[in-house]
């Protein structure tokens, strides 16, 4: 099924793929809020490629799994997808910290102070290292989640991720929550 403007995010609930489409009373149980929306038009005509999920073998209760070649992200509880999404990550000389980190702290409506002397406000702020690095939305970036000019255009290091399904990961991590970066 063709779907413009809207990207779905690929889920995989007990094991069965699931696509979603630009309706989103399509979606499955309490899915609807992991519909993302493109940074711009140009976004909307790019497809959402499939990467296969590094939850299939995972046997903790809550993982995040960002994978910064691949430019995607993945929420596993036990060996489910409940998240998976495109993302931004760090560009050259500002790059996203890899290894396994903690999530911090949930904190929303906040202005972040980056080390460019910047002032920005996120919606939604997961911070899970040095509490300097985290997950947030980026209003204000013009590349579309996923793509490879990351490593132009990308963040300061802080992992992009679109609103809804970054409003769906704040309700559902905890503080603790391990994130892998690789």
């Amino acid at each position: 099924m063709a779907f413009l403007g809207v990207l779905a995010t690929t889920l995989i609930e007990g094991g069965l793929p699931w696509t979603g489409t630009a309706n989103a009373a399509d979606a499955p149980g309490d899915y609807t809020a992991l519909l993302t929306q493109p940074a711009d038009a140009a976004a909307a005509a790019t497809p959402v490629p499939h990467h296969p999920s590094p939850c299939a073998h995972n046997v903790r209760s809550q993982l995040v799994v960002v994978n910064i070649a691949k430019q995607h992200m993945w929420a596993c509880a036990d060996h489910r997808t409940v998240i998976s999404t495109p993302v931004t990550t760090g560009q050259r000389g500002d790059a996203t910290p890899r290894g396994s980190f903690a999530v911090q702290a949930l904190t929303r409506n906040t202005t972040l102070h980056p080390a460019d002397g910047d002032a920005v406000h996120v919606n939604y702020w997961i911070p899970f290292r040095l509490g300097v690095w985290g997950f947030h939305d980026a209003s204000w970036q013009t590349i579309p989640f996923g793509s490879s000019h990351y490593r132009t255009k990308g963040s300061l290091g802080c992992v992009h991720v679109p609103v809804k399904p970054l409003r769906r990961l704040f309700d559902w991590v905890h503080y603790g929550t391990t994130v892998r970066i690789r």
